[in-house]
């Protein structure tokens, strides 16, 4: 248990614990009146890049400070990012986080949403900070596209595989080139060519107090993508809630063949001539 968060801006609040006649434990956690992120995503459409960016914003920071504490989420998905107002969301589920250099696989094996799980994990490796670096990424194309990652394919041990072999959702259409790269590097097949949270939110708060959305917008980029309800969309077996994932067959994906087209790191920060102080 990881009380420090808890009396952090950027995660729920948990007001106490108690323990059941049972024996078992039982938190008291804030109470999020407007839902999880997917349910936010399922209800809205949002039309406006900066409104995505700013959702984003949120929790890139609550990511970076969980990372500064050294503390690794190890199952972060759209349904504990939750909603406690209509602009203002935050982390949740963090109560069995662990340290970087202790967490490990839980008893029994891997739990997770396979869609945000990181390709290294599912091959056996341990938990590292880059695992939720991996599932922040596909956070940000469930916010690009607005609607659920790899809803339409069934999640058994063939997603599982194309996931390792470096297999990703496919760039919305309209998507500004700045969100597309950063969002490839975070989701890159090798953990170690992925930024860290702290570059991470560097990078997405840059695009709001500079030039770089209001440049695409400008040049005609697109304020609207497509948006829309997943529900006739999804295939029966695609499981979006945390369940023991198994799949001991699975092949070793080839780590040359890189989800990032170029090497090209500018993007993760801002000009060194400029210093941006940013409270986490």
């Amino acid at each position: 248990m990881h009380w420090c968060l808890f009396s952090q801006p950027q995660f729920l609040h948990c007001y106490g614990i108690t323990q059941l006649q049972n024996g078992e434990f039982m938190m008291v956690i804030q109470y999020a009146s407007f839902g999880d992120l997917r349910m936010h995503l399922q209800r809205n459409r949002i039309s406006s890049w900066k409104d995505k960016i700013r959702i984003l914003k949120q929790i890139a920071r609550g990511l970076a400070e969980m990372h500064k504490r050294d503390l690794i989420h190890g199952d972060l998905h759209s349904g504990n990012v939750m909603n406690i107002d209509q602009s203002h969301f935050v982390i949740g589920d963090v109560g069995l986080c662990g340290p970087a250099n202790r967490m490990t696989r839980k008893k029994g094996g891997l739990y997770g949403v396979l869609p945000y799980v990181a390709p290294e994990l599912l091959r056996g490796a341990e938990y590292s900070k880059k695992v939720d670096i991996y599932s922040f990424a596909i956070i940000m194309w469930e916010i690009c596209s607005g609607i659920r990652p790899y809803a339409g394919t069934a999640h058994d041990v063939n997603m599982a595989k194309d996931i390792c072999e470096g297999k990703r959702p496919p760039v919305p259409p309209g998507t500004p080139s700045f969100y597309s790269e950063l969002m490839k590097s975070c989701w890159d097949a090798n953990p170690n060519n992925r930024p860290n949270a702290p570059e991470v939110l560097k990078t997405v708060y840059h695009w709001l107090v500079n030039d770089s959305l209001d440049e695409y917008l400008r040049k005609g980029g697109s304020t609207i993508l497509f948006n829309g309800s997943s529900s006739n969309l999804t295939h029966p077996e695609a499981v979006y809630y945390s369940r023991l994932l198994e799949f001991p067959e699975l092949r070793k994906p080839n780590l040359q063949n890189s989800s990032v087209e170029e090497n090209n790191n500018n993007y993760l920060r801002p000009p060194l001539t400029q210093e941006i102080e940013i409270g986490i």
